[in-house]
């Protein structure tokens, strides 16, 4: 994500997920990578996170 722009913002934990909330300043973008078992299974654009500005 570094190499496209973004920027770790936040991390959240529960037993098996990690979520990662990446903020890009540039374009705007909010997204939220979630990540299982060490893979990503989803991103997403959240458009919104209290760190996201």
């Amino acid at each position: 994500m570094t190499e496209r722009g973004f920027a770790n913002v936040d991390t959240i934990s529960e037993t098996n997920t990690i979520y990662g909330i990446f903020y890009n300043r540039s374009t705007r973008q909010c997204i939220q990578l979630t990540m299982a078992n060490s893979r990503v299974v989803s991103a997403d654009d959240i458009q919104t996170h209290p760190n996201c500005r």
